[in-house]
């Protein structure tokens, strides 16, 4: 049993192309035997936990209303890990800045699959 849960937070429209590429990472997660939730507002983060929480956020078209959202959110969380999920790294270089303005701990390109994701949140619930 792991020790921190894993919170996708997926604020694309669901037609988006890249909703389907998110949501395979959630299932292969679940699959794997972590404790996941699907979030899609981040409000939906505000609850208080005891357990260290990594939270994924599709930030594949994520605009600065939502990044101030999040952060206005986000210094109210304790124990947590932020993963930005983008498209490419050459053409999202907004989103990158995105990533630093929430205080994200990375930013990778949503193409990182599985196994890439894996090795980022096992290094990160260390």
């Amino acid at each position: 049993m792991n020790k921190f849960d894993l919170i996708f937070l997926l604020l694309g429209e669901p037609s988006s192309k890249h909703v389907n590429s998110f949501l395979e990472l959630y299932d292969s997660a679940f699959t794997a035997g972590f404790h996941t939730t699907v979030a899609t507002s981040p409000s939906d983060l505000a609850h208080t936990g005891r357990r260290l929480r990594i939270i994924v956020i599709d930030a594949y078209e994520l605009k600065l209303d939502d990044v101030l959202t999040m952060k206005a959110c986000f210094p109210n969380l304790k124990d947590v890990h932020l993963i930005f999920l983008t498209g490419t790294q050459t053409t999202t270089d907004m989103l990158y800045e995105n990533g630093v303005a929430t205080e994200a701990n990375i930013c990778l390109p949503l193409s990182i699959g599985f196994k890439g994701l894996l090795g980022i949140v096992s290094a990160l619930s260390r």
